[in-house]
């Protein structure tokens, strides 16, 4: 789902960041085009729309980590 989704906003050219626990499912990601860089804590408040695309479990737990990074403004689904 996330890659598909992520193929889909930059097609729509949207920039899109990823973030993946094997970092070379991110590089894999940004080396065939389908996103522009990895997400990381420098640019995540830079981020309009965030969409977690984990298991519910690990998703609120990587919510709860990140959450004082994420702007105010950014939906996240």
């Amino acid at each position: 789902i996330g890659g598909s989704l992520a193929k889909a906003y930059k097609a729509a050219e949207h920039k899109v960041l990823a973030f993946d626990t094997n970092e070379k499912m991110c590089d894999f990601a940004i080396l065939s085009g389908a996103v522009d860089t990895s997400l990381c804590t420098k640019n995540i408040a830079d981020c309009d729309l965030i969409f977690i695309a984990i298991y519910p479990k690990a998703a609120i737990s990587w919510l709860k980590d990140h959450a004082a990074l994420i702007n105010a403004k950014t939906v996240v689904i």
